[in-house]
């Protein structure tokens, strides 16, 4: 059993089974990368901090290797990994996703896209056709402000779906190779806010510009706010004096 440390980009390797439990339960989403070499049946399951089994993340035969996210519902205090063979896992940030662009894409297997180059939901809407040949389960969801289950199917598929302005993640749930290709919508009146729903204060109040600003910085000091999230939240306190 192996403890990890929260908020750090993290690599464990093993073989077998193991479980992987966090110092404390996770705040938020996470995202994290599983690769598995054998050739039986390979699983992952995230767990509550009651070690009971909440979502099942892998479940393959064989060679896998994919990104996946956890936490979006339900604090996760552990991963449970069921292997055959030798593994690891890593924690991703989302500078290390890929990012949905218009074109063409190529990816093989079990995927996460970020929907923008920052930290906040898409602005806009896109088009987005997912060609995958593969004969086994297809689904693809997204999440943020707005979005669901766009595809829910079974291989092969091709189809084009909406990716809903407010998106901030796609995950893709595909074995195999798979080609997206991405068409940008018109803008939405949709008004994306930070990944932890982090508001900017009321600059309508009577506490004016600088006492505004001291409370960011209070957050991003408490970790509360990111630098990132810092930076975007004075902008718009600034933007609105």
């Amino acid at each position: 059993m192996r403890k990890i440390v929260n908020g750090c980009s993290t690599r464990f390797e093993g073989w077998g089974d193991d479980i992987v439990r966090f110092l404390e339960p996770t705040d938020g989403y996470m995202l994290a990368r599983f690769n598995h070499r054998g050739d039986d049946h390979v699983s992952v399951w995230s767990m509550n901090e009651y070690l009971q089994k909440v979502d099942l993340l892998v479940n393959a035969v064989g060679n896998y290797r994919g990104d996946r996210i956890f936490g979006v519902d339900e604090a996760i205090a552990a991963l449970e990994i069921s292997a055959s063979g030798a593994w690891n896992l890593q924690l991703l940030e989302l500078k290390d996703l890929p990012t949905l662009s218009e074109g063409r894409s190529q990816f093989v297997g079990d995927t996460v896209i970020r929907a923008t180059t920052a930290a906040e939901p898409s602005e806009v809407a896109y088009l987005a056709t997912f060609d995958v040949r593969s004969d086994e389960h297809v689904a693809v969801h997204a999440y943020a402000l707005q979005g669901g289950l766009l595809v829910n199917d079974i291989g092969p598929y091709r189809g084009t779906v909406v990716v809903p302005a407010g998106s901030q993640l796609l995950t893709v749930d595909a074995a195999g190779p798979w080609e997206l290709s991405v068409e940008r919508g018109p803008a939405s009146p949709v008004v994306p806010v930070p990944t932890r729903s982090i508001e900017a204060p009321d600059v309508g109040t009577a506490t004016g510009l600088a006492a505004e600003l001291e409370k960011l910085r209070d957050l991003r000091d408490a970790g509360v706010l990111s630098e990132a999230e810092f930076e975007e939240a004075k902008r718009r306190v600034i933007s609105k004096y």
